[in-house]
């Protein structure tokens, strides 16, 4: 009976490892990691868990131990300010090594009856900045303007404050959400509403992403805690061969 609970027991650490945890926000999760999911474990006989718990939870999750890597949409200056900004300074980045696997669009998103409208960086700073209310200010219908602001997408929301609002906090009333499919959701369901983020994760979700004048652009890197392991460096192998 002992043996037969070891063996269990041996069996059952055999299987944990061979899941991959990998955490992180919208960005990598929808534009490279679930894309090349089903490939990867076909490939290498590994399960990729992914857990989207956004950039800020998933680099303290890495640090306890609950992850092999972590990946955000943002440069790894950026991560680690907004850790900073988020109360857990990272006391010793050079611990930690970075890779960029891809880079990131991220789209102004509307509610689909604003479809065909082109937006410039000053309306949606007058937007923000609660100086723009109705879409009839800026050469649409005459509806209020809804900002859906995400909760749980933060390195969504730095890029955007920093490239677009030059680092000023919107000003306007916002409506909040949480993921970024929750915040489609809003988006979608709410006329007059608008939001940001990656177009790659809008799925079956009718938004509109609006011509602007400027791109907002942004890396997508994958870190771990100390240097890679054989299967972290796996997937990233597998990553530059097959993600688009």
């Amino acid at each position: 009976m002992k043996a037969a609970t070891l063996a269990l027991a041996l069996s059952l650490c055999t299987l944990g490892a061979q899941s991959l945890r990998i955490g992180g926000g919208a960005a990598p999760m929808e534009n490279i990691l679930k894309p090349i999911q089903a490939g990867f474990e076909k490939a290498t006989g590994l399960k990729l868990d992914l857990r989207p718990d956004g950039p800020d939870a998933s680099f303290r999750d890495l640090d306890q131990g609950k992850l092999d890597a972590a990946a955000a949409g943002l440069s790894f200056q950026g991560w680690l300010d907004l850790m900073a900004a988020s109360g857990y300074p990272v006391k010793d980045p050079k611990g930690y090594q970075v890779s960029v696997i891809g880079t990131d669009r991220i789209h102004v998103l509307l509610h689909p009856e604003l479809a065909l409208m082109d937006m410039t960086k000053a309306q949606l700073q007058g937007i923000f900045a609660g100086r723009i209310v109705n879409w009839k200010e800026v050469g649409g219908p005459d509806l209020p303007i809804t900002i859906v602001w995400g909760t749980k997408v933060p390195g969504t929301n730095k890029m955007f404050q920093e490239k677009v609002l030059d680092n000023v906090a919107p000003a306007a009333k916002l409506r909040t959400a949480g993921t970024t499919p929750e915040i489609l959701a809003a988006i979608s369901q709410t006329p007059g509403a608008m939001g940001i983020g990656p177009l790659s994760t809008t799925g079956d979700w009718k938004v509109w992403a609006p011509k602007l004048d400027f791109e907002l652009g942004r890396p997508i890197c994958l870190i771990t805690k100390g240097p890679h392991s054989a299967d972290v460096r796996r997937l990233l192998d597998f990553i530059q061969k097959h993600a688009k």
